[in-house]
């Protein structure tokens, strides 16, 4: 499945998170929990088999959210019910972003490609994946500023689906990154340390 201008891309920091609509043209997160997901047993023999048990309490479509750098990883979120994976173009070389990036597609999974700068961004353009991640942190100095995701929005394609990562806390948050144009956002610690997240993400994306 491909996610659409008026999903919403829910996540949180862990190994698979949920996608939601919160709002016309808007995009929400929640932890896997919220989006209704409840792991079962995982078992992994040595070899080629894995085999899993887990509960879909959402039609939502379900994020894996990981440092995915093998193939393995690429069958194993299929296998474990995942709607799509994220690659982080600073952790893998152009060879292994597309060959991964294929696989998925072979496999029916979506691809969130995520990029920090100008550079990453146009080796992530390269990738056939409709979703483009911009992540407002940055891994090399662990600083975040949202003008990450401002600065780059003009830079990406009108047919691909920009979603701004990390760093966003209110709503003021949420308006500056909608004025430039961004609708879909990734939010993890927000809602990792609230004590409601679910009026957590009211307060972050519903109207006053």
């Amino acid at each position: 499945m491909v996610l659409g201008a008026n999903d919403g891309i829910v996540a949180t920091s862990g190994l698979v998170i949920g996608v939601a609509a919160s709002g016309a043209g808007s995009g929400a997160l929640l932890t896997a929990g919220m989006a209704g997901l409840a792991a079962g047993a995982l078992s992994m023999a040595v070899g080629e088999y894995v085999s899993v048990s887990t509960q879909r309490d959402t039609e939502k479509a379900l994020l894996r959210k990981d440092f995915t750098i093998d193939a393995y990883q690429v069958y194993e979120a299929r296998v474990i019910g995942a709607d799509c994976i994220l690659l982080i173009a600073a952790a893998l070389d152009d060879e292994t972003l597309m060959d991964l990036a294929l696989l998925a597609a072979d496999l029916d999974l979506d691809v969130l490609v995520e990029v920090h700068d100008g550079d990453e961004l146009e080796r992530a353009l390269e990738i056939p994946a409709p979703l483009i991640g911009i992540n407002n942190r940055n891994l090399r100095s662990f600083e975040v500023s949202l003008e990450t995701s401002v600065n780059l929005r003009r830079n990406v394609p009108a047919e691909r689906l920009l979603v701004s990562e990390s760093g966003i806390a209110t709503r003021e948050d949420v308006a500056h990154l909608r004025t430039a144009g961004i609708h879909a956002f990734l939010v993890g610690e927000a809602f990792m340390r609230a004590t409601d997240p679910g009026s957590e993400l009211q307060r972050l994306f519903d109207p006053a």
